[in-house]
């Protein structure tokens, strides 16, 4: 205790990590859905592609481009190709895994294959070697 209050001591820096902000279990949910990202991360790189192609903007008016590329026909255009881009995107990882599964298989035949023949011709050297001797 000193003469103007108590003894106090402050800490150099923060005591206590900054906690997170804890997300809904639905948000949660939704962010763990592939499909869901895919699709998102299909529409958000469309949009972009819609904009860059878009007509440019002006002095007068900036952001005439951003809504000429986002205009009526011009959108749906995109919008379908980001559907058709999704729809590519998630045959190809369905079909990857069962193309994945076909050729381990495939390459463990061969594999077998080439150590059986390999066996079978190694005896045959030696039974060779030993009938010459």
């Amino acid at each position: 205790m000193t003469s103007t209050g108590p003894d106090v001591t402050a800490p150099a820096g923060p005591s206590v990590a900054p906690r997170q902000v804890p997300r809904p279990a639905r948000v949660a949910n939704l962010l763990a859905n592939p499909s869901l990202r895919r699709l998102v991360i299909c529409l958000a790189g469309v949009l972009v592609l819609a904009v860059m192609t878009g007509p440019a903007g002006s002095n007068t008016a900036p952001t005439s481009g951003f809504t000429g590329a986002l205009a009526f026909p011009r959108l749906f255009w995109f919008l379908g190709f980001a559907a058709g881009l999704f729809i590519v995107v998630s045959a190809w990882r369905a079909s990857s895994a069962a193309a994945s599964a076909a050729g381990k298989r495939i390459r463990a035949s061969v594999l077998e294959l080439r150590v059986r023949t390999r066996v079978a011709l190694d005896g045959a050297v030696v039974a060779f070697g030993l009938a010459w001797v």
